[in-house]
């Protein structure tokens, strides 16, 4: 799920890819551009996919050409493949964070970026510690010591990277020093996003049946309260920004087992929960990766041990006013 000028796109791994406008406030579907299993984003205005190999060992880039409606190959090499990753743009550069090498079990905190201007891959600092997007599962530290690996997420504020783990603090990485620092800023749990420029978090209470969103005070480094109500309170919904806007799409409702069509927006200017169209199609997703004004969200359905399995891939993306489902 991507924010591709102003407008949205949802990507399933096969199906055709459904479209919202908030203008008719309807879905329909759209009969082009399948990201079949690779992770989309866009950097500069363009969209472009990573499709990580395990069995060659190899990610490949691909950049699509809108006006052949086809994907064309950047590059393919052994850098940067790994499964699980985090992924994220900021700038010319396409990063990937941690993950699992292939053949690997534990996550590491190898850190990379690809440059979209001169089609090649950079080496960056590595995190402080070891992450991985898609499922959790505990590592063993070289000291013996034992570490929740949590779920983290990454979003792009003011062109530096911002990795929110679980529960602990999060790191920043600054490209003009190349290093990582921890901050004291956590987002417990909650779902954290970009909107116009602003650090906002959704979180949700199954217990009160209520979903909280806040907003990151900047200059007094603290969370404010937006709203608390029962409007969307999901559990595992997809969360994608347009404009003013944080929609939140399908997911499951407290207490409930399935994920469901539902779709609502949050009007960020005048703090209230807005009614939208339902989906076409019921969705659930358990991340998401913000990628400054593009976000791309994996869907699952099934567990297996502590993991995760990864069903399908949607993104959506803006475009003249219009949140777009593809």
């Amino acid at each position: 799920m991507i924010n591709f000028h102003d407008q949205v796109y949802a990507f399933p791994e096969t199906s055709n890819a459904e479209r919202y406008d908030p203008v008719c406030n309807g879905w329909s579907k759209c009969a082009y551009l399948c990201a079949n299993s690779a992770m989309v984003t866009v950097v500069r205005g363009q969209i472009y996919a990573i499709e990580f190999n395990t069995s060659t060992q190899k990610s490949t880039i691909s950049r699509y050409n809108m006006e052949l409606c086809s994907w064309e190959t950047v590059l393919s090499s052994h850098q940067g493949c790994r499964k699980d990753s985090c992924v994220v743009t900021a700038g010319n550069h396409l990063y990937v964070i941690g993950g699992k090498p292939p053949q690997a079990s534990e996550y590491v905190a190898k850190a990379e970026r690809f440059d979209t201007v001169e089609k090649k891959w950079e080496e960056i600092a590595d995190m402080q510690r070891a992450r991985g997007c898609a499922c959790d599962e505990w590592k063993r530290l070289a000291d013996g010591l034992s570490e929740r690996n949590q779920k983290t997420q990454m979003i792009n504020f003011r062109d530096q990277l911002y990795a929110f783990p679980e529960t602990s603090n999060a790191e920043r990485y600054d490209p003009v020093f190349n290093g990582w620092s921890t901050l004291d800023l956590c987002a417990n749990s909650a779902m954290v996003t970009v909107v116009r420029g602003q650090i906002y978090a959704i979180k949700v209470d199954t217990s009160t049946e209520q979903s909280t969103i806040s907003r990151y005070n900047v200059e007094l480094c603290s969370w404010e309260t937006v709203l608390s109500s029962d409007e969307g309170c999901r559990v595992e919904p997809c969360i994608v920004t347009a404009a003013n806007y944080l929609y939140v799409f399908g997911g499951k409702p407290a207490q409930a087992s399935q994920y469901v069509t539902k779709a609502e927006r949050f009007n960020t200017l005048e703090n209230k929960w807005e009614e939208i169209a339902d989906m076409q199609q019921e969705r659930g997703c358990a991340l998401v990766w913000p990628l400054k004004e593009r976000f791309l969200l994996p869907e699952g359905e099934t567990r297996r041990e502590r993991c995760r399995e990864l069903v399908r891939c949607t993104m959506f993306l803006q475009m003249n006013g219009n949140l777009l489902e593809a």
